[in-house]
């Protein structure tokens, strides 16, 4: 006969609202699978809403609809956008959220992520000493540990049993964020600024750390503005290096996962990700200069 599982129950998530959001293409879709895994996990653990934001075309959206049908606590709803704009759909999400006054906090998780058990642990503690701002880091799998490894780990949540060696590297600046309601009022969003994918989740680590985990004020000719992307922690400089010391003593147990998926290499993709990282530079800059 076989085993089911008994829901986790905790009062402390069904104040949790979880925002997904997500953006169907013809080219990768494995995007509605990954979204049927991240729901699958979310209503295991008992979280308290779950919201899906959806900004694909139309025939992409009757099907993320079949994958949310019927599903407990979900609310899909479709913004459709032109050119993507993280921020706008993000914060779309977190005012369907806030409708619901039973919900104190706010989690934003991509839809290739699964929660580990111990990062379950850590937002029932954060909601219970009501954090107002915190940032999970993500430990990024390498490649062959994608659509199938995603679905195995979500099977035997909460001993998702991963190696140490599937373990590209660990990701210290996401944008895996919780906010309490009233934090994310006093920060009134992600900016809106950023076309594409990227960097709307570092700009918002720069708010809110300021604002609520006492992070120092930087000058405009500070190392700390350096971007530099590397997959070895000894190498971290600029931003990274910083949130990096912040988070170093994290167990491995209480990061995400985030699954193998191939990055985006069309040359539309890059044309914005570089004007973001531009865009994201001088809003830094600015926002600190005027603290």
């Amino acid at each position: 006969m076989r085993k089911t599982k008994k829901k986790i129950s905790s009062t402390k998530l069904t104040k949790l609202a979880v925002v997904v959001t997500v953006r169907q293409g013809w080219l990768r879709p494995d995007c509605l699978f990954r979204l049927f895994l991240v729901l699958k996990q979310l209503q295991y653990i008992n979280v308290g809403k779950i919201i899906v934001v959806d900004s694909s075309n139309l025939a992409a959206h009757c099907l993320i609809m079949l994958t949310c049908f019927m599903k407990k606590n979900v609310t899909l709803s479709r913004l459709f956008i032109k050119v993507h704009t993280p921020g706008v759909v993000k914060n779309f999400g977190a005012k369907l959220a806030l409708k619901e006054q039973k919900i104190t906090h706010i989690l934003f998780l991509d839809v290739d992520v699964l929660l580990s058990a111990g990062a379950v642990t850590r937002l029932e503690k954060a909601i219970e000493i009501n954090e107002q701002f915190h940032w999970f880091p993500v430990q990024f799998l390498e490649v062959g540990n994608g659509l199938i490894a995603m679905r195995k780990a979500c099977k035997n949540f909460p001993d998702q049993n991963l190696k140490p060696s599937s373990v590209y590297q660990t990701g210290y600046v996401t944008g895996i964020q919780m906010f309490s309601r009233s934090c994310w009022v006093g920060l009134n969003g992600y900016s809106e600024e950023f076309f594409g994918y990227g960097c709307e989740d570092i700009e918002m680590l720069h708010r809110a750390t300021a604002l609520y985990k006492n992070r120092p004020i930087f000058d405009e000719f500070s190392s700390y503005y350096e971007d530099h992307r590397t997959a070895t922690l000894r190498d971290y400089k600029g931003f990274r290096r910083y949130y990096f010391n912040c988070k170093w003593n994290t167990p491995i147990s209480h990061m995400p996962i985030h699954f193998y998926h191939p990055r985006k290499t069309s040359s539309t993709y890059l044309k914005l990700r570089n004007n973001n990282d531009i865009v994201l530079n001088s809003t830094m800059k600015l926002f600190d200069k005027n603290r």
